[in-house]
């Protein structure tokens, strides 16, 4: 059976690009097509740049950037969990209370990126 090698130092350097590069995109996208909706506010204040909320949430082309820059970026960042709760399991064998903490360090990543998902897919515009 053959395996897939990559280097963790690319594969790192693509996972934080991704939500970087979504949010240039969401900002410039903002500023060429709606710029006008984008950075109006309700006390008539002129702004130059959209916020981040108008920029990545308010519009359907960068909405849809948005998501899949961040569901393409959660991915890795599972591996990462189970990459430290096996390096976890395997070296702390020897002390329980260090191997329960490295574990619940594991658990606290895990709803780290579960909540992360569930901000960026669930938006309070639909469901409040």
């Amino acid at each position: 059976m053959a395996s897939i090698k990559i280097a963790f130092r690319k594969l790192a350097v693509v996972t934080v690009s991704l939500p970087l590069y979504s949010f240039m995109f969401c900002v410039i996208w903002s500023l060429l097509y709606d710029f006008k909706s984008s950075t109006a506010t309700h006390c008539h204040v002129h702004n130059y740049l959209p916020s981040i909320s108008a920029a990545i949430g308010g519009f359907k082309p960068q909405l849809y950037v948005w998501r899949v820059g961040i569901g393409l970026h959660a991915a890795p960042r599972f591996l990462v969990v189970f990459m430290y709760f096996t390096f976890y399991r395997e070296s702390l064998l020897k002390r329980e209370l260090w191997q329960r903490l490295g574990i619940f360090t594991c658990c606290l990543h895990a709803v780290e990126n579960v909540s992360l998902i569930g901000l960026t897919y669930i938006s309070s515009s639909d469901n409040y």
